[in-house]
């Protein structure tokens, strides 16, 4: 029964179905367990109850599904190796593309390594505290701060906020039980580069990933400049080094399209198999680039179908092994996600009345593209934002801008005009982006401008190709050679200064500076070190509450009065912690007014983000009769890291 290749296929389904029972077994079912109490309460379920609820009937329909293809394996596998009677192999590089590739992926490491150790900001302090790691919490009945640590389950299926990039939380969690594993005394505080180290290879792979992407098109010489394109810009250069899922998305779709070409000029099982996974990866990280999937699947089939009407040999073994691949590929998928799914439907009716696609929103998306900063906030110079670096440069910005839209459109052109594979995934780069932002435009669903970074290789990769359209043909002159390579440096240039006020800020200063702004307050971030208990913070507008949980929440002139007359009574220094001013501002002008009286309060620190709101003001209550050596100095390096 498991002997020769038949018996090899029917043993890896026995290990999917085995633990599949085991699942099963283990874990209550629909309407078991804390499923139930929760429908009757009318709360909010656990994590592990989403998976009753609804992971655990795609799990026993997978176990029925893996049965009858290990019953059936004659029936569905085909011939051994490629169905195709003439595989064709992938074009190669030379050695100088090789390592110009690598050249890229070493500088897009580079100017993202300042940034691995600098403070996280809000986004990944959720990602930290509720899908990673863990944070400190009050317990009543120690009377002190516990450390209370993320459960698998949470990992999982904690989407309640959906910035859980689940496989990137994973890898996330080992890199960081790794490091702290190595510190001596931890104040289990998460270590930003171990938390950001997933992303960050993710990232350098990505760049690689396109140029390889590139070349199985064909586009060799493009595929080279895409990858210095995507390395220099600098919302690469953010994602890259920031604790979130989205560069580890960007690698899976290129390997996505990658292992397209795969199938298609090969088609043996591993390649399908490769397919199959790049797509689980890609949906498990962030399931709404579900547009481009579609796409990619749109293209292949489309291929498989013009060779089934010319009855080319092994085009039925091709469709059979496309339908089995994608359906397993669901069912797995849905297993994974279906509880998380759930979640995020409740996610976005937040704020379901709120505008989210403005104009304001479409200029920034824009800037962002163009040159990984604002288009507007009124920060500049400290803080990089596009308008400002037009006023400067008049002349140069727009006509890069206008430059980088026509070479845009003519790589689209170019890949439109080359027939196969090129034309078939011409749609999957360039349709998804469109589509997803129609969709959200017309349905009004909460979005942020990042959530479009995963469409950036894309954008660059038709940029490339058109930059290098001249010099493309194999039979080009030497004067069109030359050619394509001023205009490749041109381009590359014009992206790298654009994007050079954006890049520099954020390898000079952390995005959000949480963790500076409580180093100025406290000499050590370990919530239950003495010294922290003899100083009082607080704030009512973006506190740093991951980095400094003992900080005290108010919304009113009246709380912070009364902390005011707390700080007295105890004679303990009280700091004001502020994010977000413009927000500070409408919660409490009052507040706020309190707090700039230079008779109340002495402003100690004024720390610049990567904008105007991002930035953060520390004040100290001059009332308090504390020594002033307890707090208050902004360190030079991190006291007790």
């Amino acid at each position: 029964m498991f002997e020769g290749r038949f018996g090899r296929v029917r043993a890896l389904l026995g290990i999917a179905m085995t633990i599949l029972a085991v699942l099963l077994i283990a874990t209550d079912g629909p309407f078991s367990g804390g499923v139930a109490e929760h429908l009757a309460r009318g709360s909010r379920p656990d994590p592990i109850d989403y998976w009753s609820g609804y992971g655990w009937p795609v799990a026993a329909l997978g176990l029925l599904v893996f049965g009858a293809l290990a019953a059936t394996v004659p029936r569905w596998i085909g011939p051994e190796g490629s169905p195709l009677e003439t595989p064709a192999a992938p074009p190669r590089t030379t050695r100088a593309g090789l390592a110009l590739v690598l050249a890229a992926m070493l500088t897009g490491g580079w100017l993202g390594l300042p940034r691995l150790p600098q403070s996280l900001w809000d986004d990944e302090t959720t990602t930290a505290s509720n899908a990673v790691h863990g944070a400190w919490r009050w317990d009543e009945d120690r009377g002190q701060y516990r450390f209370q640590e993320v459960p698998w389950s949470q990992v999982f299926y904690g989407y309640s906020i959906p910035n859980n990039h689940i496989p990137h939380s994973i890898l996330a969690r080992f890199c960081v039980r790794l490091a702290e594993a190595f510190e001596e005394d931890p104040d289990r505080i998460v270590d930003e580069v171990a938390l950001r180290m997933p992303a960050f290879v993710s990232g350098i792979l990505a760049i690689g990933a396109l140029a390889v992407f590139l070349l199985r098109l064909g586009f060799g010489t493009a595929g080279v400049l895409a990858a210095w394109l995507l390395a220099v810009h600098p919302w690469m250069v953010r994602y890259l080094s920031e604790a979130r899922g989205y560069s580890l998305a960007m690698l899976a779709a290129c390997l996505l399209g990658i292992a397209s070409l795969s199938v298609l000029r090969r088609g043996r099982w591993t390649d399908w198999l490769g397919y199959g996974a790049s797509q689980v990866l890609l949906l498990w990280v962030f399931p709404p680039v579900v547009y481009y999937v579609a796409a990619v699947n749109l293209a292949v089939l489309a291929t498989l179908w013009r060779r089934y009407r010319a009855r080319d040999e092994g085009a039925v073994d091709s469709l059979l092994r496309f339908v089995m691949v994608n359906g397993l590929g669901a069912l797995l998928w849905l297993g994974l996600m279906l509880p998380n799914l759930v979640q995020l439907l409740g996610y976005l009716d937040v704020d379901r009345g709120r505008t989210w696609m403005t104009e304001a929103f479409v200029r920034n998306l824009g800037a962002h593209l163009l040159a990984g900063m604002d288009y507007r906030h009124g920060g500049w110079p400290l803080h990089p934002e596009l308008v400002g670096l037009q006023e400067q440069h008049p002349l140069a910005v727009p006509l890069l801008a206008a430059a980088g839209l026509a070479l845009l459109g003519v790589g689209a052109l170019r890949a439109a005009w080359r027939p196969g594979q090129a034309r078939d995934l011409l749609p999957a780069l360039l349709l998804p982006g469109l589509l997803s932002f129609g969709q959200l435009w017309i349905a009004n669903d909460r979005v942020y401008i990042w959530y479009f970074v995963f469409y950036l290789p894309f954008l660059l990769a038709l940029v490339a190709l058109g930059a290098t359209w001249i010099g493309g043909s194999s039979n080009a002159s030497p004067a069109r050679r030359v050619a394509a390579l001023a205009l490749g440096l041109a381009t590359l240039v014009g992206v790298s200064w654009l994007g050079a006020p954006a890049r520099e800020t954020l390898r000079s200063r952390a995005y959000f500076p949480l963790r500076e702004s409580v180093l100025v307050t406290r000499p050590v971030l370990h919530p239950n070190d003495p010294r922290n208990r003899e100083i009082l913070t607080g704030s009512w507008s973006a506190p740093a509450r991951y980095y400094d949980p003992r900080h005290r929440w108010f919304v009113d002139e009246k709380g912070l009065r009364s902390l005011m007359r707390e700080a007295d009574r105890r004679e303990l220094p009280l700091f004001v912690n502020l994010g977000r001013l413009n927000m500070a501002r409408r919660r409490s002008a009052e507040c706020l007014e309190i707090v700039q009286d230079p008779a109340r309060f002495e402003l100690v620190a004024e720390l610049p983000g990567f904008t105007p709101n991002r930035s953060r003001v520390v004040y100290r209550y001059r009332g308090s009769r504390s020594s002033p050596e307890v707090g208050g100095r902004r360190p030079a390096t991190d006291p007790g890291r």
